[in-house]
């Protein structure tokens, strides 16, 4: 619209540049430019000034006044020129006005640019204060924690004296929550450090098989909580890989945490990890829970996002899990598994390539 206005203002201008006096020195008349011409110039110049106008009256608001003035100001110099083609005067002076106007601050194009540009800023620092805060948050949180299932730790491997059937149970469930709270200040630890450029990988041979047993025990009493058999049969011989073991297992942790929040009670959810063609490792878990929107899917990943039947069956979730999830997968030259139908489950996952230590 404005590029209009502007062009339409400058030919009004431009075609009749070349101009020579009559013998009245009070007129001057246009050389190679007819009436006709100047006169749709007119009127498409009036027209583009209304539609700019319009389109910008509520970032324009008090300054409609001038503006209704300059259009009829355009049209009484419209209607001159039909009586009177050969003065043009009047019409320089309102495409000169029209100009100056819209190249001062107060032209909705630069003014709505200066408003996006103060909002983008302000947009900015709350960004940059909320990565600040998660990193401190994160930092503060993790000392005390690790304290916690240290001593909870301690309890469960009897160095305080012999633990009944129900207090051994009872421990073990604050032991896993204690550990999926520490998980969780990883996720966001590795999301400030993503921000800040810092997030880095600490490969070192790994058994994912052990990782992945070692996972399944901690996550069994969860899952027995809640009526729900966790499904998975160990595979032999799998190769030793180079990966960053924590950030893997918490991947791990991740996806399979979820299946057993999101999966109906009575329910089971299905577990492998298996080496593909001999390139890649696979893991996967699938439920057959609530699943994800199919209108939502394309989201997932990304930061903070939570389906909309996921926030209804757990409130607390923080929407970072999945999109680290990713970030490492991805940053390990691997790829992520997603299927999912609403009411008809998911399966989750990850392929990995294989690196021998041979190699």
């Amino acid at each position: 619209m404005a590029a209009i206005f502007l062009l339409t203002a400058l030919a009004m201008i431009v075609l009749p540049i070349d101009l020579k006096l009559t013998d009245d020195p009070n007129y001057m008349v246009t050389v190679g430019v007819t009436t006709e011409v100047t006169t749709v110039l007119s009127g498409a110049f009036l027209i583009a000034t209304f539609l700019v106008a319009l389109k910008y009256r509520k970032v324009l608001k008090g300054k409609m006044v001038p503006i209704c003035a300059l259009l009829i100001f355009i049209v009484i110099t419209v209607l001159v020129r039909g009586i009177k083609p050969e003065l043009i005067c009047l019409e320089f002076l309102a495409t000169l006005a029209a100009l100056i106007m819209y190249a001062t601050l107060e032209n909705p194009d630069q003014k709505m640019a200066y408003q996006r540009a103060m909002e983008n800023r302000e947009l900015k620092k709350l960004d940059d204060a909320k990565d600040d805060f998660i990193s401190m948050a994160s930092h503060q949180l993790r000392t005390p924690l690790t304290s916690v299932k240290g001593y909870v730790s301690m309890l469960l491997d009897g160095d305080f004296g012999k633990l009944t059937s129900k207090q051994r149970r009872i421990l073990g469930e604050a032991y896993i929550s204690s550990e999926r709270m520490a998980f969780i200040i990883g996720d966001f630890l590795d999301l400030s450090r993503l921000q800040t450029g810092k997030f880095e990988l600490e490969k070192t041979p790994t058994n994912l098989g052990e990782i992945l047993d070692s996972e399944i025990s901690q996550l069994k009493t969860t899952a027995d909580s809640y009526g729900i058999k966790l499904v998975y049969g160990a595979v032999a011989d799998l190769p030793i890989i180079d990966c960053d073991l924590n950030k893997i297992r918490q991947v791990m942790m991740n996806m399979i945490d979820n299946a057993i929040f999101y999966s109906h009670s009575g329910g089971k959810i299905e577990i492998s990890l298996y080496q593909k063609n001999k390139k890649d490792i696979v893991f996967t878990v699938r439920d057959h829970g609530i699943g994800v929107p199919r209108a939502e899917q394309h989201k997932l990943f990304e930061k903070f996002f939570r389906a909309s039947n996921a926030r209804q069956a757990r409130p607390d979730g923080t929407g970072v899990g999945l999109y680290m999830a990713r970030k490492v997968i991805v940053a390990h030259g691997g790829s992520i598994i997603f299927e999912s139908h609403e009411n008809g489950g998911s399966t989750f996952g990850f392929r990995l390539p294989i690196e021998s230590i041979d190699d």
